[in-house]
């Protein structure tokens, strides 16, 4: 589900995901000095009789949307392919990850645009 929100919210654009119980919102919205963020959230029904959700939020600020679509898209890459590759030993340093990120993300950018628009 894709909506647009007019003035009335401080989200100007919206995604609902359903997956079961659960359902996940991403919203992009603004803050009070006009910088841009999303905001993920999971919501899951965690007493049907009285309707409790349980819910968590993870904020992510414009800076950071590069690197976290690059990680996310890598990491979606190899779960979609089922087969780990993760050793112990091939855990980075900050330093080479930062290198690491820089070469993988011309490649997301080819699948993943991300595009503010005034409104």
């Amino acid at each position: 589900m894709t909506k647009n929100y007019d003035n009335k919210s401080d989200a100007f654009y919206s995604r609902k995901v359903k997956a079961g119980q659960r359902s996940y919102y991403i919203d992009a919205k603004t803050d009070s000095k006009g910088n841009n963020y999303i905001v993920l959230t999971e919501s899951k029904n965690v007493d049907q009789p009285t309707g409790r959700a349980e819910r968590h939020r993870i904020f992510i600020y414009q800076e950071d949307f590069a690197k976290l679509s690059e990680a996310l898209l890598d990491v979606v890459a190899h779960a979609s392919t089922n087969e780990p590759d993760f050793e112990p030993t091939s855990i980075a340093s900050s330093e080479d990850s930062s290198n690491e990120t820089d070469s993988l993300l011309a490649d997301a950018e080819e699948s993943l645009c991300i595009k503010w628009e005034d409104f």
